[in-house]
């Protein structure tokens, strides 16, 4: 946790990369980023941060209907 905690304003920059591909493995990869930083968020006690960021997210990313499915899983 520690080694993500000192990377998680890069993770977050890179999710937002990887779905900006629009592709498949991309949305894959960047759900899979979010889970682990929901993991920080929870470790940290940082969850209203991590919601507001999902949030805003998903506001920016609404027509990709692929990344929302696999968000909501």
């Amino acid at each position: 946790m520690k080694a993500l905690a000192s990377r998680e304003a890069e993770t977050w920059q890179q999710v937002a990369s990887l779905v900006d591909l629009k592709k498949t493995k991309g949305c894959d990869e960047a759900v899979r980023l979010l889970a682990k930083l929901a993991q920080l968020a929870e470790f940290q006690d940082s969850k209203d941060d991590y919601w507001r960021r999902m949030d805003a997210l998903c506001e920016r990313y609404r027509r990709l209907s692929g990344f929302n499915w696999r968000v909501r899983q």
